[in-house]
C-alpha cells in the first residue's frame, strides 16, 4: 500500500507542477499593443512651467485601437516621443485604418525650443515647439 500511495502522490505532484508550468509560460495579457503606424498631426494644448502637453492624431491599423502609453528618449533639445496604442485580443474589428487621439503630457528640463519627434511604424513627424 505505501508504494502504491508513493506512486499517486508523485502522479498528483507532477500534475500541479505542469499545470503551474503552463499558467506561467501562457500570455495572460489582455491587450495586443503596437506602435502607431504614423503620427499624423501635433497640437500644443499647452507650453509653459516646464510641461508641454500635446493632442495628437495618430494612423492605427483599425479603429478598434486605443490609446496605450508614449516612451520618452530626451538628446539635448530633442524629445522622441513614441505612442503606443493597444486593442484587446481576439476582438473583431473592421479592417481599414483608424485614427486615434490622444493627449500627452511632457516634463522638459528648461524653458526653451524643443524639437520633438514621433517615430512611428511607417513614418516619422518632427515639430519644434517653445516651452516657455
Amino acid at each position: 500500500m505505501g508504494f502504491l500511495t508513493g506512486i499517486k502522490l508523485m502522479k498528483v505532484i507532477s500534475f500541479f507542477i505542469i499545470i503551474l508550468w503552463m499558467a506561467m509560460t501562457q500570455d495572460n495579457s489582455k491587450y495586443h499593443t503596437i506602435l502607431v503606424h504614423s503620427v499624423d498631426s501635433v497640437r500644443v494644448v499647452n507650453a509653459e512651467d516646464k510641461t508641454l502637453t500635446l493632442s495628437t492624431i495618430s494612423a492605427v491599423p483599425n479603429p478598434c485601437y486605443k490609446y496605450s502609453h508614449y516612451t520618452l528618449e530626451k538628446a539635448a533639445d530633442t524629445l522622441f516621443v513614441r505612442i503606443f496604442s493597444k486593442i484587446e485580443k481576439n476582438i473583431n474589428c473592421i479592417q481599414m485604418i483608424g485614427k486615434m487621439e490622444a493627449e500627452i503630457i511632457i516634463p522638459v528640463e528648461n524653458k526653451g525650443a524643443y524639437k520633438v519627434v514621433f517615430p512611428g511604424e511607417f513614418k516619422s513627424l518632427e515639430k519644434n515647439i517653445e516651452v516657455k
